[in-house]
Parts: C-alpha cells; sequence; structure tokens
C-alpha cells in the first residue's frame, strides 16, 4: 500500500500517496527520491503548508522479516501548499544511501524493493504550528521500477568489479566475452539464477573462441589437470597457463545453466560463479 492519511486533530484531513521513485547519482553515494502527492480531503487542511520528514527502512532482510535502517528522509525543494478542499500538491522527499548500502539493498533483496516509511512533521495553518500524525507506509517498489533506477544511476553497469570492455578490433574474443557478462549480470539483478550461469557458460566459450556446447565433458577437465602436472615436472608453469585451467574447469560448473531441469539452482551459487567469472575475465585482460 502506497498511500496513507494524514490526521489534524482528530480527523484524516489530507491523503498521502507515494506515486514514484527516482535517483541520483552523487560522488560515492545515491539520493532516492520519493515523489509524493498530498490532496486536501477536509476544511482543517485549507491554507495550509505542510512540512514532512521521517525515515526508510528496508523489510526483509536476510529473510527474516526484519526491518533495518536505511537513512533520514528530508525535503527534497520545499514543502506542500494546500488551499481548498480537494486541491492538491506534488512534493519530492529525498534519502541519501552510499554505494555500500547500495550493494547490501542488491544482496538482500529478491525481486522486488519491501520499504517502510515513517513520517512525521508539522502544519502551518494561518500563523500557528499544529503538529501532525502519519500512519507507516509498506511501500513496494517493483522489480521492474527498481532495475529501471539502478540502469538511471549506472549501478546497474557494474557487478562487485569493474570490467573494462576492451576494443572490439584489438580483442573480439574478450569484448565479446565481457558481453555474455553484463548479461549474466542483467540475469542476475532479475533474479533468474539459471539464466545467470547460461550466460556465463556462454562467456567463457567465447573467451577462447568456442561454442558453449563445446568443453562439456568432465574427462577433457581431468585432462586438462594432467597435462599441465606434466607439463610443470619438466619446465615452470606461468599464470596463463593455470588460468586455462581454471577456465575450463569454470565453464564446466557453469555447464549446468544449459540445463533447464537445474531447478536447484540458488542464488548464491549463481553470485559465486559471476564472481569467479569476473575475476577470470580480468585475468585474461591482464595477459
Amino acid at each position: 500500500m502506497n498511500e496513507t492519511w494524514i490526521n489534524i486533530g482528530s480527523r484524516a484531513a489530507v491523503r498521502l500517496e507515494i506515486k514514484q521513485i527516482g535517483g541520483q547519482r552523487g560522488v560515492g553515494v545515491v539520493r532516492l527520491i520519493l515523489g509524493v502527492e498530498l490532496t486536501n480531503r477536509g476544511a482543517e487542511a485549507e491554507r495550509m503548508r505542510l512540512s514532512l520528514r521521517g525515515r526508510i527502512e528496508m523489510l526483509n532482510v536476510e529473510g527474516e522479516g526484519l526491518a533495518a535502517h536505511l537513512a533520514d528522509l528530508v525535503p527534497f525543494d520545499r514543502d506542500a501548499d494546500l488551499a481548498a478542499i480537494g486541491s492538491w500538491d506534488m512534493i519530492s522527499l529525498a534519502a541519501t544511501i552510499d554505494d555500500r548500502q547500495l550493494q547490501l539493498i542488491e544482496e538482500y533483496r529478491s525481486g522486488g524493493l519491501h520499504l517502510r516509511i515513517s513520517l512525521a512533521g508539522h502544519a502551518m495553518v494561518d500563523g500557528s504550528q499544529l503538529p501532525i500524525h502519519i500512519n507507516t507506509i509498506d511501500y513496494r517498489v517493483p522489480q521492474s521500477e527498481w532495475l529501471g533506477l539502478l540502469e538511471q544511476i549506472g549501478y546497474a553497469r557494474r557487478f562487485l568489479v569493474e570490467l573494462e570492455v576492451p576494443d572490439l578490433r584489438t580483442d573480439p574474443a574478450l569484448a565479446e566475452a565481457i558481453g555474455y557478462f553484463a548479461d549474466a549480470r542483467r540475469r542476475f539483478s532479475e533474479g533468474d539464477w539459471r539464466l545467470t550461469v547460461e550466460a556465463l557458460r556462454q562467456s567463457l566459450a567465447a573467451l577462447v573462441g568456442k561454442k558453449p556446447d563445446e568443453e562439456d565433458d568432465a574427462a577433457e577437465v581431468q585432462e586438462s589437470f594432467r597435462e599441465l602436472r606434466r607439463a610443470q615436472s619438466a619446465r615452470r608453469v606461468g599464470y596463463g597457463e593455470r588460468a586455462e585451467v581454471v577456465r575450463k574447469s569454470l565453464k564446466f560448473l557453469c555447464d549446468l545453466g544449459a540445463h533447464p531441469e537445474a531447478g536447484e539452482l540458488r542464488r548464491h551459487e549463481a553470485r559465486s560463479a559471476l564472481m569467479m567469472t569476473a575475476g577470470l575475465l580480468e585475468s585474461y585482460r591482464a595477459v
């Protein structure tokens, strides 16, 4: 429910509805901006100026139904002014969070975002200041709207580590692999763990110019380790050769994503595969 009522005295005189959520990027921080519509439904609110502030809590933290404080809410631009009954005004309330908080939101979030918003403030009528009471709002942000906000502030272009996209002309294989990785990150944000791993499988194959269906035999992976062990007995084996064996092993792990029946794939397993693939892609870029 995205709406509530503001009581003036004993009467519910002003309807408050959260219409939208947006974002602005700062230096190491993000400002979440709530668009709030206020509608006068009672004579008590005529010619009234409302000043609101409060706090935001995130619900369902770690899946235990907990409410954890996220940030304070303050007026973004101005207070609200109401005229006759039926009039309305739109204001913005802002909350500033840092990049670490945003990352934690993404770690705990499953689907959309469930927020609890507590507001308080005062009203000015004919020069007199009146305290107001506002009920708590449980505000659900749909997944599609939240993902749009992440794109807006640029967060969706990064996941855990930043991967610089190489020049397509000088390193087309790596550029294609990072493109698949970007798709995996998007799938992860959408909560589709299997398609996350499937995109990583394509990324790891593209890295060496192969098709996803190649190198899907456990015996091939085992033989790669044996070859590396034999080579190590005769000479020094560097990072490049070792990284290639890791790539084959990680590709074998991600082959599970090719099977639609892999419903047992869980969030932390998909996230782990993302982290390992990100590190491997960076290793190949450096090589």
